[in-house]
């Protein structure tokens, strides 16, 4: 009897991750890889034969080692039986701190590790304590830290791993993923703990077919999806509140008939199964042994650091209410008064954002104290900002100083004591101006904080125009995250970059302006309020 093309045979190592780890994997202690009993949600991820994975999960779940075993032992390993040539493989993580730890402490225990003596056998011994750089059987590994477009560019390659995406710019990883162009194997495996919707890993996982680990009912055969039924799916009792309060007794029932469950037992299941250019994996901590569940469910009734909570522990990325300023809340700003070409008053404050091209956002302080934006434009060349300052006779203008720092440093010594050079270098505290230099020094997440609550408060007005809808997007793309710093246990919140966002930056540096003294004394109310107020 033929076999059928591709049919996987149990022994045969080379044919699949899965049975190669079997026989071959380590765990990053260097002790024996072993699915059962408590790691089954593991085991299909492993044998997975589709060239672009991406997992979607919470923290220590497991995906950093299956990535090492799956993407850089097996194919270095089985590599000239599988396409009959060498292999390539880069492994990025966020910066060359983790790439370190990563390559110095935990491959090299899991190749030295006491079960471990088929990877010490086709390692070379020469180059183990190179952090960058590691040859395996037939394969050569590439650590990399994404830092910068040198980093990315160095080496092509046939398999690209994606450690921690959501710390990563994504438009280094869109580069990054040019490395495998001209590969036979093109694999790729992106892997993170999601942050906040549309952004990193979620965008992947969402192009994906979406699997989830569903944990079927011994008693009623409901197949519960634990980290989207969360917490209907606990059963607990509780003592006290706020910071007195303690949870106990806390376990995993069956959402219908609250029968306890064996989150060990269960399968993945695609949502959407006809999505095939990606093959997605949702995990949670809600499918591992290790987590304390007590400690879970109390964490959730705080409400404390629920990003964090949503993102480590539910492996599901989250925005709260003032984590971004929603469309609808930016619309609410629009007035019934046009974009004015040209000036009705005098005096006002602008904001501009460098990139390719210049986003300009032209506004002026009312009498009841309200702000209206008077003008906002994407502009190709600096002497377009020339134009603009005269034009609508600007008193202060703040530009961020990057990338085109000597063009941003000519307009203003062009303008002085108008224009100021913007650097988000402070870590917290008040803005501080340096008027020798004409430079202003900024913290991001608290000036931007500060602009958006102008707009979820109708503290400033747009105009009622067509282009009020791109302007409304940008703003919209401004979405922070909390981070914890995984040394110190610090938490602190940062805006990403989810898409084009350059008006919502050129509208934080107007208020920024508008915060500061300018050329002509302290700012001072240059328009009436009008009849549209």
């Amino acid at each position: 009897m033929h076999k059928k093309k591709n049919q996987l045979v149990l022994g045969k190592v080379s044919l699949n991750p899965l049975f190669w780890s079997l026989k071959y994997g380590v765990l990053d202690n260097g002790s024996r890889m072993r699915f059962l009993p408590y790691h089954k949600y593991l085991m299909q991820p492993m044998w997975d034969p589709h060239p672009y994975a991406v997992h979607q999960k919470g923290s220590q779940l497991g995906f950093t080692v299956l990535a090492l075993n799956k993407y850089i032992f097996y194919p270095s390993d089985c590599c000239l039986e599988i396409k009959g040539s060498p292999v390539r493989i880069l492994y990025y993580m966020p910066t060359e701190s983790d790439v370190s730890d990563l390559s110095r402490d935990r491959v090299k225990a899991m190749i030295l590790g006491d079960q471990s003596e088929y990877l010490k056998k086709i390692t070379d011994q020469n180059n183990l304590d190179s952090v960058g750089i590691k040859k395996i059987g037939n394969g050569t590994v590439y650590f990399r830290g994404m830092g910068g477009k040198v980093r990315t560019k160095s080496v092509p390659g046939d398999i690209l791993i994606f450690d921690e995406l959501d710390e990563m710019i994504p438009s280094e990883k869109a580069q990054a993923l040019h490395r495998i162009d001209h590969s036979t194997w093109k694999w790729v495996c992106e892997i993170s703990t999601p942050s906040v919707p549309g952004y990193g890993v979620n965008v992947e996982f969402e192009r994906s077919d979406q699997k989830h680990f569903f944990v079927i009912c011994s008693v009623c055969r409901k197949e519960n999806l634990l980290n989207k039924e969360f917490p209907d799916c606990m059963q607990y009792e509780t003592q006290g509140s706020g910071e007195n309060l303690k949870v106990f007794n806390a376990k995993i029932v069956c959402v219908k008939c609250r029968s306890p469950l064996n989150v060990f037992e269960g399968k993945w299941i695609a949502l959407k199964p006809n999505n095939t250019d990606r093959s997605g994996y949702c995990s949670s901590q809600l499918q591992s042994k290790y987590i304390n569940l007590n400690e879970t469910v109390k964490l959730f009734l705080q409400k404390k650091h629920m990003q964090l909570f949503y993102n480590h522990v539910l492996g599901l990325p989250y925005v709260d209410a003032f984590g971004q300023v929603s469309i609808k809340e930016i619309l609410a700003c629009r007035r019934d008064y046009p974009m004015q070409q040209t000036p009705s008053v005098k005096s006002s404050f602008m904001g501009v954002d460098q990139g390719d091209i210049l986003h300009v956002i032209i506004q002026q302080i009312l009498e009841s104290g309200k702000i209206k934006t008077i003008f906002f434009k994407a502009v190709d060349k600096f002497q377009d900002l020339d134009q603009l300052i005269r034009k609508y006779e600007v008193v202060s203008c703040v530009i961020d100083a990057l990338p085109n720092q000597h063009s941003a440093r000519d307009l203003a010594d062009r303008f002085p004591g108008r224009v100021w050079l913007n650097y988000y270098d402070k870590t917290k505290g008040e803005t501080s101006w340096d008027e020798k230099q004409s430079i202003v020094h900024t913290n991001r997440t608290e000036t931007i904080d500060a602009a958006l609550y102008e707009i979820r408060n109708q503290q400033i007005f747009f105009p009622a125009c067509d282009e009020l809808d791109l302007l409304a997007q940008h703003i919209n793309n401004l979405v922070k995250k909390e981070e914890e710093n995984h040394e110190t246990g610090e938490k602190r919140w940062v805006y990403i970059h989810k898409g084009d966002d350059h008006f919502g930056h050129a509208l934080n540096y107007a208020k920024i302006a508008r915060s500061g003294k300018t050329a002509f004394g302290s700012p001072v109310i240059y328009s009436k309020d009008s009849g549209f107020i």
